[in-house]
């Protein structure tokens, strides 16, 4: 098996080597999105399956939880490219005769330009205590997606020790990351309230500045920020790899019609399979006339 693409992650400086989604992969995409609708009790389960997919186009599957949850994204992204398409033009239902043209290289552009902004708040210096911000680790996701029922201000003020990343104390480095999100929170209870107030602060701002700033920078999708408390991010990612079941189907079909076995269209890749199939496309075409 050949993973023939690579990325080295900005922020966790984490090396990903990837190989494109199957067929057989992006058909269990959009069932996890047809089986497990956008609502509280379905967001945990529809994660877990997610990663489950994600980690079987991965080389080194242990080192995607060593991404946060924006590198995720990215990552999610960048299979989407290389598996799919890298465009997508949608006809919008509610404005007639409106076509929306959707370049996601440049949504991963503005992705990346809008999470360095955590550059500017990530150090804080009190006394003897630094403290380190980062974007959580994605094996923090679940506990967001788990307390997504709570009220807003008790999922933020729960969430803000997973924005710690290191914390110094004279000579003495704490990786954070270490600890589980509960034991996160009771080591940020023990830091003095002067540096607390400035981390909140800190991350109350830069998650104001962020959400701010339109993805798309198309008006008809102003809805798609980055946002950690509302799911908004797997919403982005439930969009990556919408489709419907149907089509698949037709295409199977069609392609059992001219030989092939389910196994082998299985695992064509998408772009492999849609090739093949306008191929064989023009060549009945050819033939009826």
């Amino acid at each position: 098996m050949y993973f023939t693409h690579s990325i080295q992650f900005p922020f966790t400086k984490t090396i990903i080597n990837f190989k494109e989604l199957t067929c057989y992969q992006c058909s269990n995409l959009i069932k996890i999105n047809n089986n497990f609708p956008p609502e509280a009790d379905y967001r945990l389960d529809y994660h877990r399956l997610l990663v489950e997919i994600i980690q079987d186009s991965v080389k080194e599957k242990e080192n995607l939880y060593k991404l946060n949850i924006i590198e995720f994204l990215m990552l999610c992204i960048r299979l989407r490219t290389v598996s799919i398409s890298s465009t997508i033009e949608l006809s919008l239902e509610s404005e007639k005769n409106t076509n929306v043209f959707i370049n996601f290289y440049d949504v991963l552009f503005n992705i990346l330009s809008i999470s360095n902004k955590i550059k500017n708040y990530e150090t804080i210096k009190h006394e003897d205590t630094e403290i380190y911000l980062n974007w959580p680790l994605l094996q923090n996701e679940e506990y967001f997606l788990s307390n997504i029922k709570e009220e807003y201000i008790t999922r933020f003020l729960n969430s803000i020790p997973l924005f710690i990343d290191k914390v110094k104390i004279k000579d003495d480095l704490f990786d954070f990351n270490l600890f589980k999100p509960e034991e996160k929170k009771e080591l940020m209870d023990v830091l003095p309230a002067s540096i607390k107030n400035i981390i909140q602060t800190n991350i109350i701002t830069l998650l104001k500045e962020i959400s701010d700033i339109h993805i798309f920078g198309v008006k008809q999708f102003d809805q798609y920020k980055l946002e950690f408390f509302n799911a908004t991010i797997q919403d982005l990612i439930r969009f990556l790899f919408a489709g419907t079941e149907d089509s698949k189907i037709l295409e199977t079909i069609f392609l059992k019609k001219h030989g092939f076995s389910i196994q082998e269209i299985n695992e064509m890749y998408p772009l492999e399979k849609n090739n093949l199939i306008n191929y064989l496309t023009q060549e009945l075409k050819n033939e009826n006339k």
